[in-house]
């Protein structure tokens, strides 16, 4: 949240609409899934306080009864005050439900984080993206969801995110999002 406005207060014309339009599939997931509770591994919002962030606290205040935690990414900066504000649940460095665990980073990159007893982890830090090659050199690139044995590396949510192109090992399994649809890849 909040990125664009960021990179408009720098001078650089990203249009507003690629906000609002996160905000309004996020809205039409919540509808769709019926969901009660929201986890999200890290870089929620992208930088300093902006008038999207105002957006943001507007929009939260319809879904009030939404339960959204945050597992604090390096993006994460505002003040505490902000989170509290907006009724989220700031986690420093991981959550444990049962047996997974979230965190924005995955424990093969992070430099310090939590022992944990959780079976399955997911991050979300490194945005990974799979490509896909044709026979005469042409390639597209898509968001990703990579799982391997004992984590799966989530999708960045904003279309207006770079991405980790991944090259996944035998044992480990891509599904690409290609328009609205999710599709295993190899």
């Amino acid at each position: 949240m909040g990125k664009s406005g960021h990179f408009r207060k720098a001078g650089i014309a990203v249009p507003q609409k690629v906000y609002i339009t996160d905000l309004q599939r996020l809205m039409s997931g919540l509808y769709v899934y019926k969901a009660e509770r929201l986890i999200i591994v890290g870089d929620f919002t992208h930088s300093h306080f902006n008038k999207e962030l105002d957006l943001f606290s507007k929009w939260r205040r319809d879904f009030s009864q939404l339960h959204i935690d945050l597992v604090q990414g390096n993006h994460d900066i505002l003040e505490e005050e902000w989170y509290r504000e907006n009724a989220i649940t700031l986690h420093p460095w991981q959550l444990e439900i049962g047996p997974f665990c979230f965190r924005h980073e995955d424990k093969r990159h992070q430099k310090v984080y939590e022992q944990t007893t959780a079976i399955y982890t997911f991050s979300g830090h490194l945005h990974p993206a799979y490509r896909l090659r044709g026979r005469g050199k042409q390639s597209l690139r898509f968001p990703c969801y990579y799982f391997r044995k004992d984590s799966c590396v989530l999708p960045a949510f904003s279309h207006f995110t770079g991405g980790f192109t991944v090259e996944p090992a035998r044992e480990e399994m891509v599904f690409a999002i290609v328009e609205n649809e999710v599709m295993k890849m190899g």
